[in-house]
């Protein structure tokens, strides 16, 4: 499809949402024309690249456009194709109109897809219309998500712990640790379509590849007399530092065993902070569960702040 063949005004109409739902929504010192301008960029990047495909429906004359991404990655570990929507455009303010749309995206999808085919969308609490339409065609909550941001890391100060960065040695209990800790509210596992020793195989697995380079730097605890089963991952971000105009990172993933590693999500997130103090890092973002009370405790005691709430929505032909 080409560039141009979606009309700039249903980008414009989706600005709220698309501003909403970036993870880089609440650092004030980005603008809003600026994260709407990123998040428009890559979509038209992927429509050209012929990397997503994009679903047209007119309903009463409206046009509305899905744009859906295969996730290589996520078909290979689950043995099963896996969509993410990455956006819905539309132009107008008919709730009908738009619910009409969806059940037409969702009839193709349940019919001419694989039978195991598995679809999410994650959205803000913003979009409160697109959350009801999907909701009313079969799409299911399965996440609610916080997130958070730390600005001024160079002026971060706390106290410090011993960590050490996790190798190859570490792949195997890391995996255990990660899959082990399991929270039934994160988005596998709360999921009907995933049992849950699939879910812990996913998080087991992620936790590995990050150590193997998914991730730009992932520590574990090296404290006397304290096993290493804890890790927290984080990604610098880097390439993403000149377009945003902020230099942000963020924590992918973070596993603490509880019986051994009381106490070490806060000492892992301090030392978190301080490596990205050292690599000029200014803003740290991340997300956890609205359900996760704890670590959510922890990032307000070291100055996170709220920046916003998200939902993920899912789909599939079957519960298998």
């Amino acid at each position: 499809m080409s560039k141009n063949k979606i009309p700039n005004e249903y980008f414009e109409h989706s600005r709220d949402f698309f501003i909403f739902s970036s993870k880089f929504c609440g650092i004030r010192s980005i603008s809003r024309n600026n994260i709407f301008d990123i998040i428009k960029t890559n979509l038209l990047d992927e429509i050209q690249n012929n990397s997503v495909d994009v679903k047209n429906y007119n309903v009463n004359g409206f046009e509305h456009y899905f744009i859906i991404k295969k996730l290589s990655w996520d078909c290979e570990f689950f043995q099963r194709p896996m969509y993410k929507i990455l956006a819905i455009l539309y132009n107008h303010d008919d709730y009908k109109i738009l619910e009409k749309a969806n059940k037409i995206f969702v009839d193709w999808f349940l019919t001419e897809t694989d039978k195991r085919a598995y679809c999410f969308m994650e959205l803000p609490s913003e979009a409160t219309e697109l959350l009801q339409s999907l909701t009313s065609n079969r799409f299911r909550l399965v996440e609610s998500r916080v997130h958070h941001y730390l600005k001024d890391i160079q002026n971060f100060n706390y106290e410090r712990f011993s960590i050490r960065q996790a190798d190859y040695n570490d792949l195997e209990n890391l995996s255990i640790v990660a899959s082990s800790m399991r929270n039934r509210f994160d988005r596998f596992h709360a999921d009907i379509n995933f049992t849950d020793e699939l879910a812990d195989k996913y998080l087991g697995k992620f936790a590995q590849e990050s150590v193997n380079g998914l991730a730009d730097m992932v520590i574990v605890p090296n404290e006397e007399g304290v096993e290493p089963d804890a890790l927290f991952a984080v990604n610098l971000l880097k390439n993403d530092w000149s377009n945003v105009g902020a230099k942000i990172s963020q924590l992918v993933l973070a596993a603490v065993d509880s019986n051994t590693c009381r106490g070490w999500y806060e000492k892992l997130l301090s030392e978190v902070c301080y490596y990205l103090k050292e690599n000029g890092t200014e803003y740290l973002i991340t997300n956890t569960q609205t359900t996760n009370k704890a670590p959510i405790h922890v990032n307000e005691k070291l100055g996170f702040k709220y920046s916003h709430t998200t939902h993920i929505l899912t789909i599939t032909n079957n519960q298998n």
